[in-house]
């Protein structure tokens, strides 16, 4: 089955956008004043604005209370407006907030970081390029122009300096092509997905596949690949992963046993490490209305719940119809089968439309998550996608789940990339004006 760009969420959930023109650069820091209205008690702060063009943003905390950052810039033909960034948002003590550039990527090391970065103990960041790599610019081969992507360190030097070094660039045949996702693996290694590629070829450029990356000997790094996605049913096109207390990986692809909107309806896999190597299995296959379209992001609990969102499907008698406005969900594991359980399924414009990437639970629970149009929100317009973005609180009660709250996000933008929740029940984000392009904000909700 050919690939539809326009179905894939996350790193594609940007349709057309995503491939078009550019994406966002901090235009802006140590900017405090509240965009929001209060809602509840709530007040939304803005910690950094986004420049226009701006399509991807993904904060990751790190020591001192500080938050390192990465957001994809720049234009997808030639990079002329910059192809990436890597920065840090430092607090100040009087509530105020620092950001610095740690990298800026040119292309032949990486473009377009379109998936969150990981940091490991001794400070060091770790991330994917969708684009770029040795293969940037390239006028022949299967990435020709773009280039294939690639994985890259950044570690701290003396006086402040961050030095970036590239640790594999895809070549677009059976290694990948175009990294979707990044995790800590056994023994130093690293695991990742990528969207095309692989020995598959009933998908076109290849179904995709799970990476590993081990250091050599000398301080090379080694691919291997562990899992080819065989497409349809067994799942294709991975679009993000995570690894469970098990070292077990799981993540969300497309492919599946059913059809819906755009394509098939989507899958949770997981891959299970034994004797004989890596064995792949489908946790669940999604049909409609249990949702569509997963999210790339999946949160699991202390107990190895799955929890995660599908931008499409759920109910399709709704003013989504007929896609659908999406869902949150949880995978439990009973007796040895996994359980899907629809922990909420929005409905219109009374409750958000369309969940964007990223939950995030608090040490109560709760769990909180983004819609691209949302809620009660006055002065947006519904008819616009994009507009009336809101970060919305699930909360159980006696068994039953409701949203508890609806906090528009500065500007009405959509939500982007993982919220954080900070040890305070503080909540930060970032939001961009997708439709428009007109920027969007780094934010910090107070509860």
């Amino acid at each position: 089955m050919p690939l539809n760009l326009s179905y894939f969420p996350g790193v594609l959930r940007r349709r057309s956008k995503f491939f078009s023109t550019s994406t966002c650069r901090i235009a802006a820091v140590a900017l405090f004043s509240v965009l929001a209205v209060p809602l509840n008690g709530q007040s939304v702060t803005t910690v950094a604005l986004l420049a226009p063009l701006t399509t991807y943003v993904n904060l990751v905390p790190a020591s001192s209370g500080k938050f390192y950052g990465i957001l994809s810039t720049g234009n997808i033909n030639s990079c002329d407006l910059g192809c990436g960034t890597i920065f840090e948002l430092s607090p100040n003590s009087d509530g105020s907030w620092n950001q610095a550039t740690l990298h800026t990527f040119t292309g032949a090391d990486g473009a377009w970081p379109a998936a969150g970065i990981i940091i490991d103990i001794g400070g060091n960041i770790f991330g994917t390029t969708y684009y770029g790599g040795s293969t940037y610019g390239s006028s022949s081969g299967p990435c020709i122009t773009y280039g294939c992507g690639a994985v890259f360190e950044l570690s701290p030097q003396a006086q402040g300096v961050w030095k970036e070094t590239v640790l594999y660039n895809f070549t677009g045949g059976k290694d990948g092509w175009s990294p979707t996702g990044l995790a800590f693996g056994p023994s130093g290694s690293l695991v990742g997905t990528t969207i095309y590629g692989g020995s598959t070829t009933s998908c076109s450029p290849g179904c995709g596949l799970v990476f590993q990356l081990e250091q050599e000997t000398g301080g090379t790094w080694k691919e291997s690949v562990l899992h080819s996605f065989p497409g349809g049913a067994a799942g294709q096109n991975p679009v993000g992963m995570t690894l469970d207390s098990s070292g077990d990986i799981l993540g969300t692809a497309g492919g599946g046993l059913n059809q819906c909107w755009a394509g098939y309806c989507g899958i949770v896999f997981k891959l299970s490490h034994s004797a004989t190597g890596w064995q792949g299995s489908v946790v669940h296959s999604f049909h409609g209305s249990d949702g569509a379209q997963p999210n790339p992001s999946l949160t699991l609990d202390s107990a190895g719940n799955i929890y995660g969102t599908t931008y499409e499907g759920g109910n399709e008698r709704t003013a989504c119809a007929p896609v659908g406005c999406g869902v949150v969900f949880e995978l439990s594991l009973k007796n040895g089968v996994w359980k899907e359980s629809i922990l909420h399924g929005f409905a219109d414009q009374a409750d958000g439309e369309f969940p964007t990437d990223g939950l995030a639970l608090d040490a109560q629970g709760n769990i909180y998550g983004g819609t691209s149009n949302g809620g009660q929100i006055a002065d947006c317009n519904p008819l616009v996608y994009g507009a009336c973005g809101q970060i919305f609180v699930l909360s159980s009660k006696s068994g039953a789940w409701r949203v508890r709250e609806e906090i528009p996000s500065p500007g009405w933008d959509t939500p982007v990339g993982a919220l954080v929740v900070a040890s305070s029940g503080r909540v930060f984000g970032a939001s961009c004006d997708e439709y428009y392009d007109s920027g969007g904000y780094i934010f910090e909700i107070t509860f």
